[in-house]
């Protein structure tokens, strides 16, 4: 096949000199509880044919994950080659990574191949000056689904903003046993809410040194306006995780979700599953949720660094990155993958999902070291604002608090910015 025969042609490391790539093997560190590792599994395999590599998966826990990986590479040890990486882990990582600009220039890959929001923010960033470390894998942000039969009895428009969404759950809260709005309330989940319902405003989260700037009205309406969209919430809201959230909607138990769309979509259609089978569609939401991408990546310390690409590239191929979303839920990078008629089949609700994925961002604080410690005590503060345990302005002060009281430095390199597509 061609792809052996060019990776036949090509035996050079770029860090060792000559490598016998025919023959090599190399591991791969992957997320477990997740299907990657059974589909790499069954690929490796067709790889090994074409080319002769061999390539052991290794999983963990995602915690685990990290800290595995971390260990590896500040010990120079080299023990994983490619890596699944979360792109929250940059501001640790990203300088131990292998530069991949000379093997995507040797290759040919095509970078304008990947949707724009992925090519520009995932496994890319000022800690390398720019400089490309990762491949962009999967990802998603949260996308909002209605109820098309309930839209058209009450005449309602597709809301844009959030104040019509809000007007929106006025009017359908006439009608008798649906909730007007459903989403996960727990800590962990609320962030994106926030996130979501300031941005808009027009002010970033943070200045490019990262210091808070959403302590102020903009930061106040994001609240308020979270406050205002969970009264047309079911009891309990604050306890629903995603599996407790997404089938009130699929029981036809609520008007609008917001939703994770790996979870919720491949239900909304099933027999079985849907009392919402044909009633429904999938937008953007009024305001961007925030990314959250995965990348693939060689260590620096890796002894077959060429192997490693070529494995990188086998699994990114449209065919292959295809067979990852339709038939393991890993939503593709890549802009011909969406394109495919197919998979516009297979996935419920892709163009709506699609243009979510185009609409959103990835904020810079996420690749601080402080970022992910912050998220946890941002969700934690809004759940405490949202059940009257703390007012508006105590929340919003309790998250400056917190992120002015952690004393992780700012990686060097990194500025906060709010990276999209455009």
């Amino acid at each position: 096949m061609l792809f052996a025969a060019v990776l036949n042609g090509c035996n050079s490391d770029s860090s060792s000199g000559k490598e016998n790539l025919k023959g090599a093997t190399i591991t791969h560190m992957v997320q477990s509880a997740t299907n990657r590792p059974e589909a790499y599994k069954k690929m490796a395999k067709e790889f090994k044919k074409e080319t002769g590599i061999n390539v052991k998966i290794v999983e963990a826990p995602w915690e685990q994950m990290h800290d595995k990986i971390f260990n590896d590479l500040v010990t120079s040890t080299g023990s994983y080659d490619v890596m699944d990486i979360d792109s929250g882990w940059d501001g640790e990582m990203a300088r131990y990574f292998e530069p991949l600009d000379p093997y995507i220039k040797k290759y040919k890959v095509n970078m304008d191949n990947y949707l724009d929001i992925y090519k520009n923010t995932t496994g890319i960033s000022t800690l390398t000056g720019n400089k490309r470390y990762g491949i962009p894998l999967t990802g998603q942000t949260m996308a909002m689904y209605y109820r098309k039969d309930l839209f058209e009895k009450y005449k309602l428009d597709v809301p844009k903003t959030w104040n019509d969404f809000d007007k929106a759950l006025e009017t359908l809260k006439q009608e008798k046993g649906v909730y007007p709005f459903v989403t996960a309330g727990v800590n962990v989940q609320l962030p994106k809410l926030f996130f979501a319902r300031y941005i808009p405003q027009g002010k970033p989260l943070f200045t490019k040194d990262f210091k808070p700037q959403f302590n102020n009205q903009d930061g106040a309406a994001a609240i308020d306006g979270m406050k205002t969209m969970f009264k047309y919430a079911p009891p309990g809201y604050l306890s629903m995780d995603t599996p407790d959230a997404d089938p009130v909607f699929l029981n036809g138990e609520a008007a609008i979700i917001l939703a994770w769309p790996n979870t919720l979509s491949p239900l909304l259609q099933n027999t079985k599953s849907s009392k919402v089978r044909d009633k429904w569609d999938a937008v953007a939401p009024p305001g961007p949720g925030n990314l959250g991408p995965w990348y693939l990546s060689i260590s620096k310390f890796s002894k077959h660094k060429e192997a490693a690409f070529k494995w990188i590239q086998y699994l990114s191929e449209k065919e292959n990155s295809k067979q990852l979303m339709v038939k393991y839920g890993n939503y593709s990078t890549l802009k011909s993958v969406w394109d495919d008629p197919a998979v516009k089949e297979a996935i419920p609700g892709a163009e709506g999902i699609l243009t979510a994925i185009k609409n959103c961002f990835l904020p810079t604080y996420l690749m601080h070291p402080a970022g992910n410690e912050w998220f946890v005590k941002t969700g934690s503060a809004l759940s405490n604002a949202l059940s009257d345990k703390s007012s508006t302005q105590e929340t919003l002060d309790k998250m400056e608090k917190n992120w002015n009281s952690d004393k992780k430095k700012t990686p060097q390199g990194l500025i906060y910015e709010e990276l999209g597509a455009k």
